[in-house]
């Protein structure tokens, strides 16, 4: 029994990562590119960049569950911007620098979602620039490179602490200079990839980031070269890096996995539609959403979609041996064992493949309290003597 449980798991494992888009609602407002996005919590927003000839200062709401936009309160008058950073707090999501028209920028605006208001923060004690890359490690926000109004990409990495609305000088990114580059980051390590340097380099290497030492280590290339305006974002120990414009300005749709631990490359799903530069990417709910960017016909556009990490459903041969409902769910399941001939037992795998309920099933009916669970994507195995059958859960 055991033996067959590891067995379901390493293929489990493997259909987790396995990845498809599909098309949602477009942007609900002018086609544009060079935006950017924040997620607090599980709420999601994108706003700002550029349509021909002036920067946008806009914003609006994905909302997850009914898959649709809202519109919330723009950037004040005059501050509108494009290559912008985007992060966010548990509680607040932040807006730095960025280029408002031929202005370099070096402000920070924090906006808060329960009076859907914008509050100017401490500015950046340095040069403003745009196209700098970010992310968060324990409530600090890294902004590294980026672009100054001497065109020239710089190498300064600052950390700001929202907690205290500071901003702490690091040291220099210590493999040149970058802009446009892409970066993500979990709750210890950090990564950041790609970009442009100041001689116009696209660069191809993927670093790690310790804070606790302040350091940078190399740890890989992309196995196509380099790029820029790519969206990265971490989830579990897989780098999937989505769309861009590689060296010979060619505009992708193309999506690689790199796994951390085993250190290699995976060609995922493409985008299912054209090449796109500028979009506005973000992660709510173990899934990747990417929208809106400059196509590679030159034209903005509306289109958005989403990258679910689980889409493929294993179920073996046995599919009637169980059933379960309601699903999608939203703190209850009841699994129907009336088929199974001999006790089994059930076991709940989150969409990293680690186990978050397990226990024996020995009636014809079994409710589950599953209240705690994060919203998203779930597995559950069943067993019964040398049996076994999978299905996928989704919770609301």
């Amino acid at each position: 029994m055991k033996a067959l449980f590891l067995s379901s798991l390493f293929l489990l494992s493997f259909l987790v990562k396995s990845q498809v888009w599909t098309q949602i609602s477009d942007f609900p407002a002018l086609a544009r590119d060079d935006g950017t996005s924040f997620t607090i919590g599980n709420k999601s927003y994108c706003g700002t960049g550029i349509v021909p000839f002036y920067t946008l200062r806009d914003f609006y709401h994905f909302n997850t569950d009914s898959s649709s936009w809202s519109t919330i309160s723009s950037l004040p008058q005059g501050e509108q911007r494009q290559y912008a950073c985007g992060f966010a707090s548990d509680s607040f999501g932040y807006v730095f620098g960025g280029v408002n028209d031929s202005e370099f920028l070096n402000d920070l605006w924090a906006y808060d979602p329960r009076n859907n208001n914008w509050t100017e923060m401490s500015s950046l004690p340095s040069t403003p620039r745009a196209g700098a890359s970010s992310f968060v490690i324990d409530s600090v926000a890294y902004i590294i490179g980026g672009k100054t109004d001497s065109l020239a990409a710089i190498n300064e990495v600052w950390a700001y602490h929202m907690k205290t609305d500071r901003w702490v000088r690091k040291n220099n990114f210590s493999f040149g200079s970058r802009w446009r580059a892409a970066a993500t980051a979990n709750d210890s390590l950090a990564y950041l990839a790609y970009g442009l340097d100041s001689s116009l380099i696209y660069h191809d290497e993927v670093y790690q980031y310790n804070p606790r030492n302040d350091r940078w280590t190399l740890i890989n290339t992309h196995p196509k070269g380099g790029r820029n305006y790519v969206k990265m974002h971490l989830i579990g120990d897989q780098l999937i890096s989505i769309a861009g414009m590689d060296s010979s300005s060619k505009f992708l749709n193309d999506c690689w996995s790199y796994d951390l631990t085993s250190s290699t490359w995976k060609e995922l799903d493409t985008i299912p539609s054209q090449g796109v530069r500028g979009g506005m990417s973000f992660v709510s709910n173990n899934a990747i959403y990417y929208s809106s960017g400059l196509g590679e016909n030159r034209v903005r556009t509306k289109e958005s979609w989403r990258l679910e990490n689980a889409t493929i459903l294993l179920e073996n041969k046995n599919v009637n041996t169980f059933n379960v409902f309601p699903n999608p769910f939203h703190e209850e399941i009841t699994i129907d064992i009336s088929n199974l001939e001999s006790i089994a037992t059930f076991h709940i795998l989150d969409i990293q493949g680690k186990v978050v309920k397990s226990g024996n099933l020995i009636q014809e009916e079994k409710k589950l309290n599953l209240y705690g669970l994060d919203k998203g994507f779930y597995f559950i195995i069943i067993q019964e003597e040398e049996e076994t059958s999978i299905k996928k859960l989704i919770k609301l």
